[in-house]
C-alpha cells in the first residue's frame, strides 16, 4: 500500500504525513556478471593462458582513455526516420518512426561541433511480438566502445489484463498479464548495472559526423528519437533540494493518499503479478483464510534493471516524502536496494541507492540517503508516476571487483588443468611451483582481492 503521510516520527506517521507508503517484498539485486578479460598478479607467466574472450575495453578502462576530455556542447536530436542506412536489416519507416528488424543492423549520422563526452537517449516502443527483453549492440564510429554496450538491453512492458480479481469472493486468482506496446524514454545504461548513473553511460564523439550503429540481437522494436547531449552527473541531494526550493517548491506537510503495492500500474516482467501475504493482519487487504492478493514483488524481483511503476494523482504540486512499508527476507545480512525515479527521472544521486534492510517481518520507514536522512521528492500537480528499479547502488565496485577476481582465479584454475587435467591424480608429483613460477604469488593476490571485497560489503 501506497499512502502519503506527514510531518512527524515514524509511530504516527499513518496519522499524518504527506508522504507514500508502498506494501511489497524486496530483495537484494543480484546481476549476471559480463564476460570480461583477466588479469593476473603482474608479472605473472602461468602456462595454459585463457584465450581472451572479450576484445573491447571495460567502460571504466574506456573512460581512462578520456579522462582529460570534457563534456560535449551540443544536443543533437534524430527522429527514428532519419536513419542513414540499414544493413542486412529489413526496415518500415512510418512518420518519424522507424521499426528495426530483428536481424542486421541500422546507422544513424550525428553532426556534433565540439568533441567531448556525450550521453544517448532513446524513445522507444516494444513490438508485442517476442516476449524477451530486446538486445541491442551499439558500435561507435564502426567500433565497440566498450563492452557494456555489446548487448544494450531495452525492458518490454506489461500491464494486469483487469483488475477484476479484486471483486472475487473467497480465493482470488492472479491477473493475467498482458504486454503494453507504449512509448518508453530510456537513457543507454549497463544492463548490468556496474557502471554509469541514472543519466546513463558516456560516448566520446569527435568533432564533426560521428556514426551510431545499433546491430540487432535479440526482438525488433520502434524507434522514433535518439537524442545526443552533453554528459554530466547526477546532482547531490542537497543541491537539487536548495535548487528546487530556490524555484519555489515547498515541502508538503499535511494530507495522505495511499496506493496499494500490488497496484502497480506498469512492470518490466510478467512474474511481476500480484501475490498473497498473510503473515501480518495490517495488510490490506487481508484475510486469515483465504488468498487475497495484497504485496506484489518478493524473491523474484531481484535482477539489476528490473522495475516496478505506480501512478498516483497529486492535488498541489510540491515536495514530498515517501514511505514505504516493506519485507525484504531474501538477502540476509544485506540490504536490498532500489532506484527511485518519478515521472521516468531519477532525480538526484541518492536516489539511485536506497536500502531495504532485511527483516522477517514488514517494516515501515520513509525512504532515505545511506546517511541516514529523509529524501524529498518533487511531484506536480496531477498524475505522476513512481518507478522503483532494481539496483546494486554501493554493492556495484564490490560486485565488479569480485567479476574481475573470479577472472583472475579462473585463469589460474586452466593454468592448473593445463597440467594436471580435470581429474589429477594423488600419486603424481606435477611440480606445479615448478612448471608455474607466480602459482603462489597469484593466489596470494586473488586471496587479498577477496579480503579486500569481504571488506568492502
Amino acid at each position: 500500500m501506497l499512502k502519503w503521510m506527514g510531518d512527524g516520527t515514524m509511530r504516527n506517521v499513518y496519522k499524518k504525513t504527506m508522504a507514500l507508503a508502498l506494501v511489497l517484498a524486496t530483495s537484494l539485486c543480484m546481476s549476471a556478471v559480463p564476460a570480461k578479460t583477466s588479469e593476473a598478479a603482474e608479472g605473472s607467466n602461468a602456462m595454459g593462458k585463457v584465450p581472451e574472450y572479450v576484445i573491447a575495453d571495460s567502460y571504466d578502462e574506456y573512460l581512462s582513455r578520456y579522462e582529460s576530455a570534457g563534456s560535449g556542447t551540443d544536443t543533437v536530436t534524430l527522429k527514428g526516420s532519419d536513419y542513414a542506412e540499414a544493413v542486412g536489416m529489413d526496415v518500415t519507416v512510418d512518420g518519424d518512426t522507424v521499426l528495426t528488424g530483428a536481424s542486421g543492423q541500422i546507422t544513424w549520422e550525428v553532426n556534433v561541433g565540439t568533441a567531448g563526452l556525450y550521453q544517448i537517449d532513446m524513445e522507444y516502443a516494444a513490438v508485442p511480438d517476442g516476449g524477451n527483453d530486446i538486445q541491442m549492440s551499439l558500435l561507435l564510429n564502426g567500433e565497440l566502445p566498450f563492452a557494456q554496450v555489446s548487448p544494450l538491453v531495452f525492458y518490454r512492458m506489461y500491464a494486469n489484463a483487469s483488475n477484476d480479481y479484486k471483486e472475487m469472493e473467497g480465493n482470488q486468482s492472479f491477473p493475467p498479464q498482458i504486454e503494453v506496446s507504449d512509448w518508453q524514454k530510456v537513457s543507454l545504461k549497463d544492463s548490468e548495472g556496474f557502471f554509469g548513473d541514472d543519466n546513463g553511460l558516456k560516448f566520446y564523439l569527435e568533432k564533426g559526423v560521428n556514426t551510431l550503429t545499433f546491430e540487432a540481437v535479440k526482438d525488433r522494436m520502434m524507434i522514433r528519437s535518439i537524442t545526443v547531449r552533453p554528459a554530466e552527473e547526477l546532482t547531490d541531494y542537497a543541491s537539487w533540494l536548495s535548487d528546487m526550493q530556490s524555484q519555489g517548491a515547498k515541502m508538503m506537510d499535511a494530507g495522505g493518499i495511499r496506493i496499494q503495492g500490488e497496484d502497480a500500474a506498469f512492470k518490466s516482467s510478467p512474474s511481476f503479478y500480484p501475490q498473497n501475504d498473510r503473515t501480518s493482519a495490517l495488510s490490506e487487504p487481508y484475510d486469515p483464510t483465504y488468498i487475497v492478493l495484497n504485496t506484489i514483488g518478493g524473491s523474484g524481483w531481484k535482477k539489476a534493471g528490473d522495475w516496478l511503476e505506480w501512478t498516483v494523482d497529486v492535488p498541489q504540486s510540491g515536495l514530498y516524502r515517501i514511505a514505504m512499508r516493506y519485507k525484504q527476507k531474501d538477502s540476509v545480512g544485506f540490504s536490498g536496494i532500489r532506484a527511485v525515479s518519478i515521472n521516468g527521472k531519477v532525480p538526484y544521486a541518492e536516489a539511485q541507492d536506497i536500502r531495504f534492510p532485511y527483516s522477517n517481518s514488514f517494516q515501515c520507514n520513509y525512504l532515505q540517503s545511506v546517511a541516514g536522512e529523509d529524501l524529498y521528492f518533487y511531484f506536480e500537480e496531477g498524475t505522476n508516476t513512481i518507478r522503483l528499479t532494481c539496483a546494486l547502488g554501493a554493492y556495484a565496485k564490490a560486485a565488479s571487483d569480485l567479476r574481475d577476481t573470479i577472472d583472475e582465479i579462473s585463469e589460474v584454475y586452466y593454468s592448473i588443468t593445463a597440467i594436471t587435467g580435470t581429474a589429477p591424480t594423488k600419486y603424481q608429483d606435477y611440480q606445479l611451483t615448478r612448471r608455474l613460477p607466480n602459482l603462489t604469488k597469484d593466489l596470494q593476490h586473488a586471496g587479498e582481492r577477496l579480503e579486500d571485497i569481504r571488506d568492502q560489503i
